[in-house]
């Protein structure tokens, strides 16, 4: 007999504005109905404290938590301490569930017997993605091979919000890093490092909502830049254990080119330009460790060669070839 479902879905508004209200009734639609939805109205000033509320009145199994601004994972974790139910799912205030999103994942954990389970996330701007109904594949990735989908091969996105998590699991979580940046990443690395398997349902079924207002839309910060590459470092020096060390290396030179990317892509590099070199510098001490590395790729390498030793050159394909995040 399969166990009765036990989801909580919390929710994490900071000004979603227009976007908030379809965002919740893609959750209160689902096939598989959350048993509790939690609303943390995280400081808005838009209006969306006062729909919370009414929302909370219209539908019994919703309630809201009101808090300051903390971001994005002080947030969720001010909705998990209100949650009763065996599994959580987070959700940003303006995106959208595929509807059958939450039976994707419970029945994915119950088949397998995971403590956590993953879809797949599909970004849309302005029209979200036909809702045709499916039947995925679930796959299983048992350790390391989780660890190496959460970095390298992009089986499991770094986002906290396309997963169903064991509450249980959470508890130990550190939620109060002064980490913006990343976040996921590192928080999802600390717990998968816990885990003996994950399993993947092969579906998109988080829908992000792109807008000028969403994060990958942002300018260019320092804080982003040293966010990241402060995740990608704590990860390359605690995955240096023998069957992760491999793909965690190939992970970390990667984040170094890309995050150096970010800069080149800039119509004023200038104001980088210290973090410009501190990343060449970086790239090159990698490349040395990582050249006999069976986990990077020949294009790979050529790039991070690329990267080190003729910066001018790189320079010029990532402005070529690079489109996005060019400001």
């Amino acid at each position: 007999m399969n166990p009765t479902p036990s989801i909580c879905v919390v929710v994490v508004a900071h000004n979603p504005g227009p976007y908030f209200s379809d965002c919740v009734q893609s959750i209160l639609a689902q096939t598989l109905a959350p048993q509790q939805i939690i609303l943390v109205d995280n400081g808005c000033t838009d209006g969306t404290s006062a729909l919370c509320n009414k929302l909370a009145r219209q539908h019994p199994e919703i309630e809201v938590v009101h808090r300051d601004n903390l971001g994005a994972s002080r947030g969720r974790a001010a909705g998990l301490a209100w949650c009763r139910e065996k599994f959580v799912c987070f959700v940003d205030g303006d995106d959208l569930l595929h509807p059958q999103m939450l039976q994707w994942l419970w029945q994915a954990c119950q088949q397998t017997g995971a403590d956590v389970s993953v879809c797949g996330l599909q970004s849309f701007s302005d029209t979200p993605p036909a809702p045709a109904p499916c039947e995925p594949s679930v796959a299983v990735l048992f350790h390391p091979h989780h660890l190496r989908g959460l970095l390298l091969d992009k089986r499991v996105e770094y986002s906290m919000c396309n997963k169903l998590y064991r509450c249980t699991l959470l508890s130990e979580l550190t939620w109060d890093s002064p980490i913006v940046y990343n976040e996921d990443l590192y928080l999802n690395w600390a717990l998968f490092q816990k885990l003996s398997h994950v399993a993947v349902v092969e579906q998109a079924g988080y829908w992000y909502r792109q807008h000028p207002q969403s994060t990958s839309h942002r300018p260019l910060n320092h804080a982003m830049l040293q966010d990241q590459k402060q995740v990608a470092e704590a990860i390359y020096q605690q995955g240096q254990a023998p069957d992760t060390a491999q793909f965690v290396g190939a992970f970390y030179l990667e984040k170094l080119l890309y995050l150096d990317s970010m800069i080149l892509r800039q119509r004023q590099p200038a104001p980088f330009k210290e973090s410009h070199r501190d990343f060449v510098q970086a790239i090159r001490r990698q490349i040395k460790e990582q050249r006999r590395n069976p986990q990077l790729s020949f294009a790979l390498k050529a790039i991070a060669l690329m990267a080190g030793y003729l910066p001018g050159m790189y320079h010029v394909v990532c402005r070529l070839v690079l489109r996005d995040r060019q400001n």
